[in-house]
């Protein structure tokens, strides 16, 4: 006869254990599905940046036209409306300072992630 402590086999269907994994295991593939297309965006923007950033250095480019440039690469990318866009040229070499911020978020809470590229060409 089985103590009172102990298990038997089929006694219970769910223990806490096994639900508790199947939530943090749903959480975190959640988590991941909300991340990974605004980590692939950032990729795409950031390549994309660099070579507008290239183009401009290279080509002695006029900011103001560089910058709705990156504006439309940015829209194109889908990285958030708000997305700000600093310009600096020294000489030759052209910066751009990308700055936005993403939210990812479960039902209830929600986290921003800021994100800032810096992409410089010394355009030689």
């Amino acid at each position: 006869m089985p103590t009172p402590n102990s298990t038997e086999r089929g006694k219970r269907r769910f223990d806490f254990k096994g639900v508790l994994f199947f939530f943090v295991l749903v959480i975190v593939v959640y988590l991941l599905a909300q991340a990974t297309p605004i980590y692939l965006h950032r990729r795409e923007m950031e390549d994309a940046a660099r070579a507008v950033v290239q183009r401009a250095a290279r080509q002695q480019l006029d900011l103001d036209d560089v910058k709705a440039q990156l504006l439309e690469t940015a829209r194109q990318s889908s990285l958030p409306a708000d997305t700000r866009i600093t310009l600096n040229r020294e000489g030759r070499k052209v910066t751009a300072l990308i700055a936005y911020d993403n939210s990812i978020g479960l039902p209830g809470k929600s986290w921003n992630w800021p994100v800032q590229l810096r992409i410089e060409d010394l355009g030689y």
